[in-house]
């Protein structure tokens, strides 16, 4: 092989390098540039309680008509249906019952430019008795429910339009992905 091809296959090398692993360094480096970033990159999520920094806290099945400034946490059946509090986690939905989707995270200055819900989004995706296409959260579906110094907690809703979602007997749903992005 001859010494211009040898540094071709190397530069090529290095690009490819260069590029799979890139895509980690921009999600996940303390970077001077801004930028959306999510904290957790492959989906998953494992709620032990509110997270110290940055992350999802739980996801809500919730009954129509809700207050989604509110804390969703020990509110019981009369408003929640069911919580997920860790990626893979499995829950009851009653059929034929209207529900809406609610995602609870947690933002922190230690991975937001600024603490504020515009600097905040999920993203979401669900298939099986119905199907959501992959999509981040709008700032309308996006709810303040606690704040203090440096960080902030937010109820995300999807609710699909306000017409919200129903499960048929024996029916089955699966959310996949579930990530929170930051503007940092």
């Amino acid at each position: 092989m001859n010494k211009l091809r040898q540094i071709a296959l190397l530069c090529g090398i290095a690009i490819a390098l260069t590029v799979a692993i890139g895509g980690y360094a921009v999600t996940h480096s303390a970077s001077a540039k801004s930028g959306w970033r999510t904290v957790n990159p492959n989906g998953i999520f494992n709620a032990a309680g509110i997270p110290t920094t940055s992350g999802i806290e739980n996801i809500y099945i919730v009954k129509t008509g809700q207050n989604y400034a509110a804390n969703f946490s020990g509110l019981g059946t009369d408003n929640v249906l069911a919580t997920i509090t860790a990626s893979g986690g499995s829950v009851n939905i009653p059929y034929n019952t209207s529900f809406a989707i609610v995602v609870a995270v947690k933002g922190s200055s230690e991975n937001m430019a600024y603490v504020q819900v515009e600097n905040l989004k999920v993203e979401l995706a669900a298939s099986g008795a119905f199907t959501i296409t992959q999509e981040n959260s709008a700032n309308e579906n996006e709810h303040i429910f606690a704040s203090g110094s440096g960080y902030i907690r937010v109820n995300v809703v999807w609710d699909n339009s306000t017409n919200y979602y129903k499960e048929a007997p024996s029916g089955s749903l699966s959310l996949n992905p579930v990530r929170l992005w930051l503007w940092s």
